[in-house]
């Protein structure tokens, strides 16, 4: 069956190439005028909803006008843009809205103009209003109108980690052998394993790649703690584990609120660019949220702690204050005294390791090389944006990706149309580089933070 697209701002704002890449072929993109307008209103600044919009008056100007249909007061121009059949509607007179918020009215009129597209089209053949804005979809159907949200992943539940317990030769001798020998309900989405001795109640942490069975032993797990910060539970081991493996150039981490994955990400870059390995620099990228102009104009900082930018750059610089207050031998500090001489550690640390702290909008047509990068709050970051932002990185380099979403504040992304998810989504599946996935559930912020977690989870 065909089904024509009536699409929403929020889809085209998202990413401009929804234009066409939703659905098949055989169906049919529908935009409103409101969406025209709204989406116009958009396109100037620097900002990333900003670029979508002119990306999509740019996809315009490929399309080929094939007529004008006008009947009962409402007018159809039909495009083709890139194989696919795009129809503008508009309507000479809509119904009253009289006392409406101007925001209510635009979603009315989309509405309004999905309805009369409705009224046109062959039977059998499906119209649905696809829009992220749940009050939108919520209106379309009581009035009629069938709507759905953009959905670039299922929602299905993934677990990255697995557990299996063992006779104790079996768990004395498990390491180097295939995963599959021991776990008849591992897939490709579990990186991270406890084994435990059924015996003895002993345990051990491993990791898995292309089907192995890698143990963290004691000499391994030595190793992964001679970082600034020690691991405080398996899951900070895991990431440890997957961010010091060179041969390891992406890894993922969903993580809820107070689990440290901003602070263990950067103590593990730091240990990378100070030992022998082919980095020379710690990069972070902040996803940002806003499209107002002023907010995102704050470019590419260096060695410099500048206070526009710690807006941005909070969860960064406050890793970095952690580590050089540990750093800092003289425990008679107090006060000011201790402040400045966390300040001056920082700025060292920032020089010896070579940081660069950036947002996304920086991003664009930028090369990096050597580098240890680190890409916070990823569910705020759409497909586009995560696209754009990996695509900067060239040889030698390691990606961490951060992110959790319960804390998705972009007013355009949900979790089922994030960087972050996509990543996740793709990890479940074999892929041309490794990577890998760590899951931190368990909050060491404070006993208050995990409490906050829990009950408003």
């Amino acid at each position: 069956m065909r089904t024509s697209y009536v699409i929403d701002s929020n889809i085209l704002l998202l990413d401009a190439h929804n234009l066409h890449a939703i659905g098949d072929d055989k169906d049919t993109i529908v935009i409103p005028e409101t969406v025209l307008d709204e989406v116009d209103a958009k396109k100037s600044g620097l900002g990333e909803v900003a670029f979508q919009a002119r990306e999509f008056g740019r996809l315009m100007t490929q399309a080929t006008f094939t007529g004008k249909v006008s009947k009962n007061e409402v007018n159809y121009l039909n495009y083709q843009v890139n194989g696919r059949i795009v129809v503008i509607v508009s309507i000479d007179k809509y119904p009253s809205f009289d006392g409406m918020d101007k925001k209510v009215i635009n979603d009315r009129k989309i509405i309004e103009c999905a309805k009369r597209y409705q009224e046109v089209i062959q039977p059998g053949e499906e119209v649905v209003l696809l829009t992220n804005d749940v009050a939108c979809g919520i209106r379309a159907q009581s009035l009629g109108v069938s709507s759905r949200q953009l959905r670039e992943v299922n929602d299905t539940p993934v677990s990255y980690s697995g557990r299996v317990i063992l006779n104790d030769m079996d768990f004395r001798s498990i390491h180097g052998k295939p995963i599959t020998s021991y776990d008849s309900a591992y897939t490709h989405s579990k990186f991270n394993y406890v084994i435990e001795n059924k015996e003895t109640g002993q345990i051990k942490l491993a990791t898995i790649k292309h089907g192995i069975v890698n143990v963290i032993g004691k000499e391994s797990e030595q190793e992964l703690r001679k970082q600034e910060v020690n691991p405080q539970n398996s899951g900070q081991l895991f990431m440890s584990r997957a961010i010091q493996d060179q041969t390891i150039p992406l890894v993922v981490v969903e993580a809820l609120s107070g689990s440290g994955k901003t602070l263990m990400a950067l103590s593990n870059a730091v240990k990378l660019v100070k030992t022998n390995s082919p980095y020379d620099t710690i990069i972070y990228v902040r996803a940002s949220v806003n499209d107002v102009e002023e907010k995102e104009e704050v470019g590419f900082l260096k060695g410099s702690l500048d206070e526009k930018n710690e807006v941005y750059f909070h969860p960064m610089l406050d890793s970095l204050a952690y580590i050089a207050k540990s750093r800092i031998k003289n425990k008679k500090l107090k006060g000011k005294e201790l402040e400045e001489e966390i300040a001056r550690t920082t700025e060292r640390i920032i020089e010896d390791c070579n940081i660069h702290m950036l947002t996304g909008l920086g991003m664009r047509g930028r090369t990096f090389e050597n580098a240890v990068v680190i890409i916070d709050e990823a569910q705020n970051m759409s497909r586009a944006s995560m696209r754009k932002v990996l695509t900067r990185f060239g040889k030698h380099c390691k990606i961490v990706v951060i992110g959790s979403n319960r804390q998705i504040d972009h007013p355009y992304i949900t979790k089922y149309t994030n960087g972050l998810s996509v990543l996740l989504d793709a990890a479940t599946q074999e892929q041309m580089i490794d990577m890998h996935v760590v899951q931190l559930d368990k909050v060491v912020r404070s006993d208050f933070a995990e409490f906050a977690e829990k009950i408003f989870d």
